[in-house]
């Protein structure tokens, strides 16, 4: 399973359960990443160093909603975990997001 971790006001509204989230998500063989609405040609120090420390990727959708066009890396969230869900595409837009 491939879930979709948002970082500001989700994972950061409290980082100790959610790192915990992450651990238990990777013991149990699945795969999780940070996907934000951040810029990439930030600093992003903090989501950097938190996903570092947890040992998972970021997407980066430089300010643009959260949808096939901006997360298209070969890489399909099957759950997203989000507190803004209007940064989320439907499920008619992520049909088109190819896998590896």
């Amino acid at each position: 399973m491939k879930i979709a971790l948002d970082y500001d006001k989700t994972f950061t509204a409290d980082k100790a359960l959610f790192s915990s989230f992450v651990r238990l998500v990777k013991s149990k063989g699945h795969e999780i990443r940070f996907v934000t609405f951040r810029k990439s040609n930030k600093p992003n120090l903090d989501i950097k160093s938190d996903a570092r420390r947890l040992g998972i990727k970021i997407i980066f959708t430089d300010e643009k909603q959260k949808s096939p066009s901006t997360i298209n890396q070969g890489w399909k969230p099957d759950i997203w975990v989000d507190d803004d869900p209007s940064k989320i595409p439907g499920s008619t837009g992520l049909s088109s997001i190819s896998s590896i």
